[in-house]
């Protein structure tokens, strides 16, 4: 493609602002070979904020604002939209991009069920649109050392098993009475899944990333905070909002392990995640593995620094450079922070230049997903579920209503 990407954005809400700032950093680091020529939201307002801030660092292309995406594909001469909507139009915005001939990105998770997001495969094929995944969480150079030091059998052998564990809760708030502003985020049918599908995603992502696919899923997921939203007329309504995961994976490798994730804990804090091989560990504390260190079987460890460096030297030039863009990260070993956001963006906008295929597509994003979903739909069934079973959509207890409310 030799003329310049004209970029849409379809949401200026929460996450939309994490893209925004990566398209910044790129066009920061002189990478200046898109625009950002319109953006839009239901709320004015917001798309309003948004042009401010674009302004800032694309003062010579002007931003057109709209209410209505449909108005903006009609107007509009796109190459490619990045959409970070409410989960429960991801499928509709991205299907009307592809129709109209305009490549997307998506925010994970790819769909508000398993069959809005095979919707939005079916029309990429059809289409022949790129359909991206926004994930970011494997790009951070953590996760990859992670996955890499996993697979690596020189160094961890044969892997074993695995234990996942982010245990926080709420402070100074009475047990009963946990009162939180009502968001689409705690309404099942626009969220799809609560915690479970909006952020624990991410670990799904990981974990398949380091693993393959799944092959069963035994888990318990559920609110356990009793919290409460407040209606019109400020009377306490439930919120319908899984903040819990306790689950049991086995994965075709033969690979088992624990994953549990809730923001109802109160009291003491944990968070780490551990990979075991015959010849040791790779460990990390956090959510995310940020900083993981391998301890070897004779209880010696190899730190951080070592293993990032390890990292690197194994990887060849061409390799390097997919995953670290030199002209956008020059020195892999200063990366902090959320490198993944700029990181997803400008594969997406390589990924329309070059008119090849995304790191993460909508498939990756599907795969991901329905792990979270295997979850849901296990604690939902009180049984076991293979893997394939969600993927397949043979099972969907759980996001059955969610289907039938927009005709999936």
């Amino acid at each position: 493609m030799a003329e310049r990407i004209r970029l849409a954005m379809a949401g200026c809400g929460g996450m939309a602002g994490a893209h925004l700032s990566g398209y910044q950093d790129i066009k920061k680091r002189g990478l200046d070979f898109f625009d950002i020529v319109s953006v839009c939201d239901p709320v004015l307002e917001r798309a309003e904020g948004f042009a401010k801030r674009i302004a800032e660092f694309q003062p010579d292309r002007k931003v057109t604002l709209y209410a209505s995406l449909d108005e903006m594909l009609d107007e509009e001469d796109l190459h490619c939209v990045d959409t970070s909507s409410p989960h429960h139009l991801h499928h509709v915005i991205a299907c009307a991009c592809m129709e109209a001939g305009v490549d997307v990105m998506v925010e994970k998770p790819l769909g508000v069920t398993i069959r809005a997001a095979r919707k939005m495969i079916e029309t990429a094929g059809r289409t022949g649109q790129i359909l991206a995944t926004a994930e970011q969480v494997r790009r951070w150079i953590g996760p990859r050392v992670v996955q890499w030091a996993v697979a690596n059998e020189a160094m961890s052998g044969r892997s074993r098993m695995f234990f996942a564990q982010s245990s926080r809760g709420p402070e100074g708030m009475p047990v009963e009475a946990e009162e939180k502003n009502k968001v689409w985020r705690h309404e099942k049918l626009k969220g799809g899944g609560g915690a479970v599908i909006d952020g624990m995603v991410h670990y799904a992502d990981f974990l398949i990333y380091c693993y393959g696919e799944p092959e069963t899923v035994s888990a318990t997921c559920g609110q356990l905070n009793r919290s409460y939203t407040l209606d019109e007329n400020g009377q306490r309504q439930p919120m319908d909002w899984p903040e819990t995961l306790i689950s049991h994976i086995r994965f075709k490798s033969g690979v088992a392990g624990t994953w549990t994730w809730t923001g109802a804990a109160p009291g003491k804090a944990i968070s780490f995640t551990i990979h075991y091989g015959d010849l040791g560990s790779v460990y990390a504390e956090g959510n995310y593995p940020m900083k993981p260190e391998f301890h070897q079987r004779d209880k010696t460890c190899i730190s951080h620094e070592e293993l990032l460096e390890q990292y690197l030297a194994s990887l060849s030039e061409e390799k390097l450079a997919a995953l670290f863009p030199p002209e956008l990260y020059p020195e892999p070993r200063e990366l902090t922070g959320d490198h993944g956001v700029p990181l997803e963006v400008y594969d997406f906008l390589c990924a329309v230049r070059d008119r090849r295929r995304p790191e993460l597509d909508g498939m990756d994003g599907l795969i991901a997903q329905a792990l979270s979903e295997a979850c849901l739909e296990s604690s939902e069934l009180g049984r076991s579920v293979s893997y394939d079973e969600v993927l397949s959509g043979e099972v969907r207890a759980y996001q059955h209503e969610i289907d039938e409310a927009y005709g999936l």
